[in-house]
């Protein structure tokens, strides 16, 4: 989430940048162990269920919330919020029934994401949204998601294929945030090219 005028100096930005790389860093490790395990709709358990929610859905909905509110109160007109989502936010992957749950979070965040760019229009806010929906990443996601499958390994899904790499996704990234004032990137749905549809 950046603000395109907020007179941040150099040294500043170098320091926030240390302190999101190390929010990342945590919450990457969080996020991958605590949430990714495969699980079936019907024996869900509440309290994962809830964890699931909490993390893909209302973190994400208080941060945007705070970096609405902080472009607003430093006059910020003009910024830019990009959710991080999946291609689960669009489909149901046909090879993983574990992944239900998973993706009824993500179409959460499809749908709240374009009831935010609504309500920003109606306030006839300039400050833009948009996310990126990564399909396969190369990260600890898998291993976790698979951990409870004897049949299948994280390794064995990334062999078959090349999978995405972060940069991949950080260079989708750069490519909202350097587009011009007058583009709105909604969407960018990104996959490995021999990822199945």
């Amino acid at each position: 989430m950046t603000g395109r005028s907020g007179g941040l100096t150099a040294p500043r930005m170098i320091g926030q940048q240390k302190n999101l790389e190390r929010l990342h860093d945590g919450c990457q490790r969080c996020a991958a162990a605590a949430l990714s395990a495969q699980s079936s709709f019907v024996r869900e358990k509440d309290d994962t269920a809830c964890s699931r929610t909490v993390v893909n859905v209302m973190a994400l909905c208080i941060c945007t919330q705070e970096a609405v509110k902080l472009m607003q109160e430093k006059n910020i007109n003009d910024g830019q919020i990009i959710h991080i989502s999946s291609m689960g936010g669009h489909r149901l992957p046909a090879n993983m029934p574990g992944a239900n749950f998973y993706c009824g979070t993500k179409f959460m965040v499809k749908a709240l994401t374009e009831g935010l760019r609504r309500e920003l229009k109606a306030l006839k806010s300039h400050i833009r949204i948009g996310s990126i929906s990564p399909g396969m990443v190369e990260t600890e996601f898998f291993d976790h998601f698979l951990k409870n499958d004897p049949t299948r390994k994280a390794s064995d899904l990334f062999s078959s294929m090349k999978a995405l790499q972060s940069d991949d996704i950080a260079e989708s990234v750069l490519y909202i945030l350097r587009a011009p004032p007058h583009v709105e990137v909604h969407d960018i749905l990104v996959r490995p090219y021999d990822q199945a549809l």
